[in-house]
């Protein structure tokens, strides 16, 4: 791995923790009841914030979390000029 490869990986890293292991002050919102333990304020990730998590995440369960391979969908129509000929001077 190069060293550009290594930098973006390690910018995907800290992008997906800011948004789904790290809490922020701007994302808190008031609890319901005064009385209960814990204060006044919920902290939450960016992540909760937009619906997309349920709960704030550990560095371990998301470096421990399997991705699913990416479907590629298959071509559909005609392949442009520009790809055919590309193909064949390979």
């Amino acid at each position: 791995m190069g060293l550009g490869e290594t930098l973006a990986a390690g910018m995907w890293l800290v992008g997906t923790c800011y948004n789904f292991c790290w809490t922020h002050k701007s994302m808190r919102r008031e609890r319901e009841g005064n009385d209960l333990p814990g204060g006044k304020w919920v902290e939450s990730t960016p992540a909760q914030a937009a619906g997309l998590s349920d709960h704030r995440w550990s560095v371990e369960e998301l470096l421990s979390f399997s991705v699913p391979p990416a479907e590629i969908p298959k071509w559909r129509g005609r392949r442009p000029r520009w790809l055919v000929e590309a193909a064949r001077a390979a």
